[in-house]
């Protein structure tokens, strides 16, 4: 998933290859269609990056790794666009953090939010705040099975104030849940359960179109391919919409987006008319 900076540029990573083999961060111009290789992920600063980077009010670009640093645990970078400098802002080892396979959130505050599969107080993964005037990171929500654990995929603000967000585990069937996050009270609410029939191991960002939340599941619903879901949190309610299949494509890996026609579009990786994804 691209970011596009102030700058118009867009900025993205890949999760192998480069130098070290571990990934890179690079930039797009559309003037011109100049692809530039901006840093070369390496063992000690942070490897193999999975989710997007997020242009930050402070006009740094941030990201996370899954690995590297401190026991393999991955880190919060910045990347400043005058000069394309790297700096490691956090290892999240030293917060017994890990496996981060999302993108970052700001809010208004100017605190970035994200999550993390694994490790935290209770290790079942770890609902964090990063205060970018400090470069300080705290746990906000330890993570727990029966609340919800291992979250994948990278926090939504709703219109409301409260952020969104789904886990792959936990909870009353053990196959996720989705949750609300208060960043004043640092209060997590668990607000519905996946379940073989709607859906299991929700990945990627639930998208907002109104006042309904949507997404997708990797696995469960009718096939087992995975399914498309919605959530009303007026009610709340949670909604099978349609079940993936080996025709339209499933097993999804990431979430939704929502275009300017209103529309929303993703990606999964089998299925179709050549197998290898729609």
């Amino acid at each position: 998933e691209l970011a596009q900076a102030s700058s118009g540029l867009l900025y993205g990573s890949t999760s192998a290859n480069g130098a070290n083999l571990f990934g890179t961060l690079y930039s797009f111009n559309l003037t011109g269609n100049v692809y530039t290789n901006l840093h070369d992920m390496e063992t000690g600063t942070g490897t193999i990056p999975l989710g997007r980077l997020i242009q930050a009010s402070n006009g740094l670009l941030y990201g996370l790794t899954d690995k590297g640093a401190l026991n393999d645990g991955g880190v919060l970078y910045s990347l400043n666009p005058v000069g394309n400098v790297y700096t490691v802002e956090v290892e999240l080892g030293t917060k017994s953090f890990a496996d981060a396979w999302s993108g970052l959130i700001e809010e208004s505050t100017g605190n970035l939010y994200g999550v993390t599969n694994d490790g935290g107080t209770a290790g079942s993964g770890s609902l964090f705040k990063f205060v970018i005037s400090t470069s300080t990171l705290s746990e906000a929500v330890a993570m727990s099975f029966a609340q919800g654990a291992a979250p994948k995929g990278r926090l939504t603000l709703g219109t409301n104030g409260l952020f969104y967000g789904v886990t792959t585990a936990g909870g009353t069937s053990g196959t996720g849940i989705i949750f609300s996050f208060n960043s004043t009270t640092n209060t997590l609410t668990r607000l519905a359960d996946f379940n073989a029939t709607l859906g299991t191991s929700p990945l990627g960002t639930m998208v907002e179109s109104g006042g309904k939340f949507y997404g997708l599941c990797n696995s469960g619903g009718t096939a087992g391919f995975g399914s498309l879901f919605e959530f009303d949190p007026a009610g709340p309610t949670l909604t099978k919409k349609q079940d993936l299949n080996a025709t339209t494509g499933h097993s999804p890996l990431a979430g939704l987006m929502k275009a300017s026609n209103g529309k929303l579009y993703g990606t999964t990786t089998a299925g179709g008319a050549n197998g290898l994804g729609t």
